[in-house]
């Protein structure tokens, strides 16, 4: 049993993905070009590392994949609502 739960774990452990809705800093972008960097806040949701990010209002627009999240100069795994924070995006 113990096997088959570590397999099914190595199996589909990164499918899970954390909606949230985001909005950008338009004063905090500070890379435009890969890896885009920009501060943005939480509207509703929880923000993770590898939350895939897209723009709905373009047809979802796939812009990249949340590579690190910095809250008060420190690195942290995940962002809150309410939570001000600069993320770095990956395509």
């Amino acid at each position: 049993m113990e096997q088959c739960k570590n397999a099914r774990k190595d199996t589909g452990g990164g499918a899970a993905v954390f909606p949230c809705v985001l909005t950008a800093i338009k004063e905090n972008v500070f890379n435009t070009k890969a890896p885009l960097i920009m501060g943005v806040e939480v509207v509703s949701g929880i923000l993770k590392i590898g939350t895939p990010v897209c723009v709905p209002e373009k047809d979802n627009l796939k812009i990249g994949v949340v590579s690190s999240i910095e809250k008060d100069k420190k690195n942290t795994n995940v962002a809150n609502v309410g939570d001000k924070v600069a993320v770095r995006i990956e395509g």
